[in-house]
């Protein structure tokens, strides 16, 4: 009989060097077969963003938007009719006209009068009209979205297989829903430009949240370094402002923007040896 001994193993942990080697080679096979490192998940592809390209102008669309605007106008100048109608009455009375013809044409007079009136202020019941400066701030962020949306498409679309930033699908996710919503606001303004809700503002309110839903959305596949920037942008835009709770907003801010930072100093770390894994396996 012969006795067998068994001889402990011991296995050496793979150094930083080794793993970061491994992981660079195994990223760019699955680069090149269109997979995630280490499994069989496609990588999701980008499509091209496509700015919303407003209808064909025509007499109809032209007809109802004119009408959506007077009828805004009529509701909105609304509130001065009793008004009017008890002044032009009392005018007329005071010519030695029977009360009760005075008053059917006052009645009369001030709803010839509404009418007419009611024309030029349509033009405050636009989009563009009712509030110019929320207007013109809002085109302006919505060309800066799209202009972001369009630079990180063709950004993605060029850059090599084999680059470490990947596009993970939390982040296909966030840039789809920021498209969406840019088209969103696109659409309103072009086929909601007229009517009541611009009047009373909350066209305005509706749009805002939207874009400001838009742009949270980027966070998620924007650079560290940019989101920390908005971030001191909005400390800036808070700090003194009249909010009621703006220092738990301040504190919650400067909580976040210190996470992004480091997490930033660590992905930088991480990339830099990962790279320089690569140069010295080559």
């Amino acid at each position: 009989m012969h006795r067998t001994t068994r001889t402990d193993l011991q296995i050496t942990p793979p150094s930083i060097k080794e793993r970061a080697s491994q992981e660079s080679r195994e990223g760019e096979s699955a680069a090149r077969a269109g997979t995630r490192p280490g499994g069989t998940t496609p990588i999701p592809t980008i499509d091209d963003f496509v700015p919303y390209t407003p209808p064909a102008k025509h007499f109809g669309a032209f007809i109802s938007q004119s009408f959506k605007a007077y009828g805004a106008s009529l509701i909105g100048t609304f509130v001065a009719v009793p008004i009017v109608t008890s002044a032009i009455t009392v005018a007329i009375y005071l010519t030695h006209t029977p009360s009760s013809f005075a008053i059917v044409l006052g009645v009369i007079y001030t709803y010839i009068l509404w009418w007419i009136v009611a024309l030029p202020f349509s033009y405050f019941t636009r989009a563009s009209g009712a509030n110019t400066v929320s207007y013109g701030l809002l085109l302006s962020r919505l060309r800066l979205l799209e202009a972001h949306l369009t630079s990180r498409c063709e950004y993605e679309k060029k850059k090599p297989k084999d680059d470490d930033d990947l596009f993970f699908h939390h982040e296909m996710v966030a840039f789809k829903e920021a498209c969406s919503l840019h088209k969103t606001i696109s659409k309103t303004l072009v086929e909601s430009r007229a009517g009541l809700q611009w009047v009373l503002g909350l066209g305005y309110v509706t749009i805002w949240s939207t874009l400001h839903r838009a742009e949270e959305a980027l966070f998620e596949i924007d650079p560290k370094e940019m989101v920390i920037r908005r971030a001191i942008h909005d400390y800036l835009s808070i700090k003194g402002s009249t909010i009621a709770n703006q220092d738990d907003l301040l504190e919650k801010l400067i909580q976040a923007a210190t996470e992004l930072d480091q997490q930033r100093r660590s992905i930088s770390k991480s990339i830099s040896l990962i790279r320089t894994a690569k140069n010295c396996s080559k």
